[in-house]
């Protein structure tokens, strides 16, 4: 019997990008079963799925769950499924019509690859935006490679340090065996923490070269997003004491990071530069606290006042 395969797209507000992913999921692997993991979306996204998408399934949470645990739910459902692969899939994102077949096929002939991630252009189909990712667990970066690796000899895949959360197909043994993602970080980095499990198990990552995904990155705001900087920042500094051991001798490394990106922002707004200060300082604050998972955050205390709210906290809408 061939492996059975669930596909499973988290949505907030997703209206714009879900009928383009559906169906170019559909056209990708016919057999494929869709569940769609709805995070209490306010437009028209639920209507959309189950006026034009009958087979698909909905699930509808009715809270924001973030992305780990929007894609625990739809994990869930496939573990009791009995289903062999889930590709993980965010709604901003669409597949070449051998996309899915490649990553079942790469994962099928290699039984130590936990999961594997495509090639990832920009939605200009032109732009190369992800071809691997390196993984530092000791200073929590994981930068993504921009440049076509070859493949290991007599293979079809190359490893990587970790896959991609928009588009990556995961073996469901493997998720038994080293748990789901871990909701304690929300949104971000919790890919990462898993493919860090992954390679304490002995298992490897994978990029399959002729897999090919297109993905909205950041519909144009990913640098101006206070709840993107706060989950970025908190969560990095989670996942180096998960993962890499002692936060002090890597904090300064932290900081000089963090004062660049709020550089970069400032060469283009000083306004929304100090905003995303107050982002990035709540996350150490939070961090030094031990506030984990989803944080509704007001910085009353910043002299540029912000607001974060659950309704803005979701993957799907921001990268």
């Amino acid at each position: 019997m061939s492996p059975s395969t669930v596909a499973i797209v988290v949505t907030f507000n997703s209206a714009r990008y879900i009928a383009e992913c559906l169906s170019s999921l559909s056209e990708s692997l016919p057999t494929v079963t869709i569940v769609v993991v709805d995070n209490a979306s306010s437009d028209e996204t639920v209507a959309i799925v189950k006026e034009f998408f009958h087979k698909v399934i909905v699930i509808e949470t009715g809270v924001n769950l973030g992305y780990a645990g929007g894609n625990n739910v739809g994990l869930r459902y496939a573990q009791a499924g009995g289903y062999d692969f889930a590709l993980i899939a965010n709604p901003d994102c669409t597949f070449s019509k051998s996309c899915v077949p490649a990553l079942v096929g790469a994962l099928i002939r290699h039984p130590n690859v936990a999961a594997a991630s495509p090639v990832i252009f920009r939605a200009d189909r032109q732009t190369l935006w992800y071809a691997g990712a390196d993984l530092d667990v000791r200073r929590g970066t994981s930068y993504h490679v921009t440049e076509l690796p070859r493949p290991l000899p007599g293979s079809d895949i190359a490893i990587t340090g970790r896959a991609n959360g928009c588009a990556m197909l995961v073996r469901l043994s493997t998720m038994r065996a080293l748990g789901l993602f871990d909701e304690r970080y929300f949104l971000y980095y919790e890919e990462v923490e898993w493919c860090a499990r992954c390679a304490r198990s002995g298992m490897s990552i994978a990029l399959v070269p002729e897999a090919v995904a297109f993905h909205d990155v950041g519909h144009g705001v990913a640098d101006m997003s206070q709840s993107y900087h706060y989950y970025m920042t908190r969560n990095r500094l989670m996942f180096i004491q998960q993962h890499g051991g002692h936060i002090l001798p890597v904090l300064p490394y932290c900081l000089y990071t963090s004062l660049r990106t709020v550089a970069f922002i400032m060469r283009r707004s000083v306004r929304q530069g100090m905003v995303q200060v107050g982002s990035i300082v709540k996350g150490y604050v939070d961090f030094a606290r031990g506030r984990a998972g989803g944080q509704p955050v007001t910085f009353s205390w910043w002299p540029v006042r912000a607001k974060l709210t659950p309704e803005v906290m979701t993957r799907g809408g921001i990268l």
